[in-house]
């Protein structure tokens, strides 16, 4: 990372933090039993395209058991079409949604905020902070990430995964971790 890159980074979680501390929406332990809604959080850019029929997958189990299921699509390029279009509840977030930090605007967040989710879980395994901004102003119960160092800010439960663990592992412990939860 160079010089301008860590300075960029840094001022990006100043005006995070500062905007974070502005709203504090409630945040709470919610069981994958009681959850109703349910936004997953895709960053197309950093994800292996591969594995979008195991998200479907994944999507359609959740609403077998009655729960709504959003699937939030962040792509930082800037006419990238969405990729999980076929998805009834996707919410599609591309660069005209952040600003240069990479964090949110208002529009954007509206778009997953008005949902009112129980989880929003975070699938991002890379270094990026777009997902992070994302799930960590918004106005879900329960936010879950993936854990890396100095990411606590961001979410209320991490899961620590290897960087090479297949997504339908992370999905499995994700899971196992929300039914573990007795609120």
């Amino acid at each position: 990372m160079s010089w301008f890159e860590r300075q960029k980074a840094n001022l990006a979680r100043y005006f995070y933090h500062r905007r974070s501390r502005k709203s504090r929406p409630k945040h709470d332990f919610v069981s994958l039993g009681k959850a109703q809604k349910i936004g997953i959080l895709i960053h197309v850019n950093v994800f292996n395209l591969r594995l979008t029929k195991q998200i479907a997958d994944y999507v359609t189990h959740l609403e077998k058991n009655g729960k709504q299921v959003y699937i939030i699509e962040l792509n930082t390029k800037k006419n990238a079409d969405p990729v999980f279009s076929d998805i009834k509840l996707s919410i599609f977030l591309n660069i005209k949604y952040f600003n240069w930090l990479g964090i949110p605007d208002h529009f954007g967040l509206a778009k997953i905020n008005k949902h009112h989710l129980d989880i929003l879980i975070d699938l991002d395994t890379s270094d990026a902070l777009f997902s992070r901004f994302v799930t960590g102003l918004s106005n879900a119960r329960m936010r879950v990430g993936i854990h890396r160092e100095g990411t606590e800010p961001y979410y209320d439960m991490m899961i620590a995964v290897k960087p090479d663990t297949p997504s339908d592992t992370m999905l499995s412990q994700i899971e196992n971790y929300l039914n573990m939860i007795h609120k």
